[in-house]
């Protein structure tokens, strides 16, 4: 019987480029516009606990990884950190974020698509959705990285241009490039 083997090996690249990927850095633009008003301004400050509890738990992270050199991820930290059944839930809760995150993806990507050319029903995205990213998984490793880093820079792309133009859109306003009015205000209305 012959073996075959193949060299699904990822450079640290690559591996940075799927993590960007997954974590999906546009992600908040598609929900954005339906909550800034609903919020009085509080989109922006949200934001900015959500990153404060990111760079805790990436620091939390580097610590663990340093404590527990093993394989494995949050289901390692919390077995050996904690109990062996805090490793049990916390690795169930992560299969669960990687059964549920496609999904949502999925949906999301179906909405907007189906907004930008309605005439392709919502039903009929997601299938091509579902289609298109079975195709890229099972293509090979190598396939990801690369569909990643292409995800990657477009998504940079896309937040520099976005950037820009609200950079460009508030010089030519009246006020200041840089504000706490999008953090809320005293009255609670951020928006008009």
């Amino acid at each position: 019987m012959v073996s075959k083997t193949t060299n699904n090996k990822l450079s640290l690249r690559d591996l940075v480029m799927f993590g960007f990927a997954f974590m999906a850095p546009t992600a908040p633009a598609l929900i954005l516009n339906s909550i800034i008003h609903i919020s009085g301004g509080g989109v922006a400050t949200s934001f900015a606990i959500a990153f404060i509890a990111m760079l805790l738990s990436a620091l939390s992270y580097r610590k663990l990884a340093r404590a527990f050199p093993f394989k494995g991820s949050i289901y390692t930290y919390a077995k050996k950190g904690i109990h062996r059944y805090a490793g049990f839930a916390a690795g169930w809760s992560a299969i669960l974020f990687y059964l549920m995150a496609p999904i949502v993806s999925l949906i999301l990507g179906s909405e907007l698509a189906a907004y930008l050319l309605p005439g392709i029903p919502r039903v009929g995205w997601v299938i091509i959705f579902a289609l298109v990213t079975a195709g890229i998984n099972l293509a090979s490793t190598k396939a990801i990285a690369i569909f990643s880093t292409v995800m990657v820079c477009l998504s940079g792309a896309i937040v520099t241009i976005y950037i820009l133009v609200c950079a460009i859109t508030v010089s030519r306003a009246q006020g200041s490039l840089f504000s706490a009015q999008p953090f809320g205000s005293a009255d609670g209305g951020g928006t008009d």
